[in-house]
């Protein structure tokens, strides 16, 4: 990965460092924006106990979110203490370390928040409501498989701001929020898929600036995925995300979740994917000397 270190090494005076710092504040007051919109759409169209629902298992988002930004603001400290340092080797190494720990803490999340959902949901108070429960167990079930993406995004956030493009952060973020409010509209609205559509929505709403900042950080900036450049793995990934990953998502989740293991298939296949490029990162940065 290759890390503009200019753009954070000038000198700052106080003008120039509000217009560094506007873009991250304006991302941070967004990112909060996402849970406000599912409650008016779910308010509007669905009922007020469901919006009682995604108040209570706000609390449960706000950690996984909190963790995100621990890793995020820790790895930004260290990587740009690297790169100030002219230990660009050890900022990569740093970069693809906190990006591999934040998938595992991630899938961790995910796994222990579903085995201890239903204690988890009680000590939050939906435990006193049939109803109230079923709609809390639903969005936090839909919410916690997004748990990866929720960790990344807060991660590749705050690296966006050390690689001195908090503007470039901003935007990604804005479109993240847009896709949320349209596919919160057509999840809730036309397709009915109520509170659970809402949590769809907002997990692909996080999965756009982990997407983009894949792709930033590797494809555009001369990264860590350059083996894409090599057909054949390029071959094997693209197969296995576009046939294998997708086609076995939308066959066994509907049989294990119903009809909502159909939207989470392509979160799903892109999460598989995303492990795949990690794997083969790892097997083969010593052959074609990248990290």
């Amino acid at each position: 990965m290759e890390f503009p270190k200019e753009k954070i090494g000038k000198e700052y005076d106080f003008v120039s460092l509000i217009k560094f710092a506007i873009p991250t504040i304006i991302m941070m007051v967004f990112m909060s924006v996402y849970t406000i919109i599912d409650g008016i759409y779910v308010s509007r169209f669905v009922s007020t106990s469901a919006l009682s629902a995604i108040n209570i298992v706000y609390p449960m988002n706000s950690i996984i979110l909190a963790i995100g930004l621990m890793l995020a603001t820790g790895g930004s400290a260290v990587i740009a203490k690297k790169m100030g340092e002219d230990k660009l080797q050890e900022a990569k190494e740093n970069f693809t370390l906190i990006i591999a720990f934040g998938s595992i803490i991630g899938f961790i999340i995910m796994i222990l928040g579903h085995v201890f959902i239903n204690p988890m949901l009680k000590m939050l108070g939906a435990g006193g409501n049939e109803e109230l429960f079923k709609f809390s167990f639903n969005y936090l079930t839909v919410l916690l498989y997004f748990s990866p993406l929720a960790v990344l995004q807060m991660i590749f956030q705050s690296f966006f701001i050390v690689a001195g493009k908090p503007s470039v952060g901003l935007t990604i973020t804005l479109l993240g929020g847009c896709v949320n409010i349209v596919f919160d509209y057509i999840f809730i609205v036309p397709l009915q898929m109520g509170i659970i559509g809402a949590a769809v929505a907002t997990g692909i709403g996080m999965a756009i600036p982990v997407v983009f900042g894949l792709i930033y950080f590797t494809f555009y900036k001369k990264g860590i995925l350059y083996f894409v450049k090599l057909k054949k793995v390029s071959a094997i990934i693209s197969f296995m995300r576009t046939f294998v990953f997708i086609s076995v998502s939308l066959l066994l989740l509907p049989l294990i979740i119903g009809v909502k293991g159909v939207w989470l298939a392509v979160p799903i296949t892109e999460l598989f994917s995303m492990v795949m490029c990690i794997i083969y990162l790892n097997g083969h940065k010593k052959s074609y000397n990248y990290v």
